[in-house]
């Protein structure tokens, strides 16, 4: 008898075109994936079209029978299926494991005027990274590149109340606050919130004694550049939207900032909510005028635009503006 079972089709997207995956189950390997369809173009009306069909029950129905001639007609190997069955696997396992352990906090009512009073008071940001972190690790492993790289990273990296994870929190808060929510976008943003200063290391910074100083050495100005570099020694394929995030850390929105001295539009959102968060993480913790202040205290300083030495306040306006969203207002 041959056997059927319902298979549900998976799309996704690469380039603007849209690819049909098959999933081929086997009941002898207890609901396993066995195949996978090689990668098909379909057209955005085609895939609209089949999930109104599957919505309303519809379903794929492959035979087990068929396997070896598919193995033959796809050019795929035993090896490669394998190999996908396990990293399919592997990655489930991982998603369930990272909802089991993180949906509770998520779903916690958060109040984040309450949450920077707390954080700032107790001059510790752990509440408001493990918010983040929390979400982050919701987000679905195989969607994209980014997604999974940056879930990773996250997972590893906040268990600790360092100064690249606030960044990369903060960022990540103000990018929402700004009604940023392309989860692509926000992943991004944190990445290269992350590894942003990682040309740094190729430079020679410790004769400066603040960090005001560093911009009058010629060669700090050169350490966006060669962030990008030195990913590209690495075997990751970092997207696009990152290097730029990385190259444009430090322009400003009046053409003052470096390395090519960009403006107003010009300069991608995101970068300018990354130079943002870092500014306001520094400045609290005395990396700009050498004394730790309040959280609360360098994020008022930031949206009212008080001029002080050594910080930049050359921002669009309405990205100020949104840092209301961290303050409670006095009467």
């Amino acid at each position: 008898m041959i056997k059927f079972y319902q298979v549900k089709s998976h799309f996704f997207e690469l380039e603007k075109s849209y690819s049909f995956v098959i999933y081929l189950y086997d009941h002898e390997r207890d609901q396993r994936i066995v195949a996978i369809y090689p990668e098909t173009v379909c057209t955005r009306e085609m895939k609209d079209e089949w999930e109104n069909y599957e919505s309303k029950g519809a379903y794929l129905q492959i035979s087990v029978e068929d396997k070896d001639p598919f193995l033959s007609e796809t050019d795929i190997d035993e090896k490669t299926i394998l190999d996908l069955n396990s990293f399919y696997f592997k990655m489930a396992n991982k998603q369930e494991r990272r909802v089991k352990e993180n949906t509770a906090l998520v779903e916690n009512e958060f109040h984040l005027r309450e949450v920077i009073k707390e954080c700032s008071e107790k001059d510790s940001l752990k509440p408001l990274i493990d918010r983040v972190k929390a979400e982050i690790l919701l987000l679905p492993l195989t969607k994209s590149l980014s997604i999974s790289m940056t879930t990773n990273l996250v997972e590893k990296l906040f268990v600790r109340d360092i100064i690249p994870v606030r960044i990369a929190t903060f960022a990540y808060i103000i990018a929402k606050l700004n009604n940023i929510k392309d989860e692509n976008v926000l992943c991004d943003i944190i990445m290269a919130s992350l590894i942003k200063d990682l040309g740094l290391g190729l430079i020679n910074v410790k004769d400066l004694e603040k960090r005001e100083k560093w911009i009058l050495n010629e060669d700090y100005e050169k350490y966006p550049m060669l962030s990008i570099y030195v990913l590209s020694k690495t075997a990751f394929e970092v997207p696009k939207s990152i290097k730029r995030f990385l190259l444009e850390q430090h322009e400003q929105y009046d053409g003052s900032g470096f390395p090519r001295h960009k403006k107003d539009d010009f300069i991608d959102f995101g970068s300018y909510i990354i130079n943002l968060s870092a500014q306001i993480v520094y400045y609290q913790a005395g990396r700009i005028k050498g004394q730790t202040i309040p959280l609360i205290q360098a994020i008022e300083t930031f949206h009212k635009q008080l001029a002080m030495e050594g910080l930049n306040l050359s921002f669009p306006k309405h990205l100020l503006d949104s840092l209301s969203g961290f303050i409670f207002f006095k009467d």
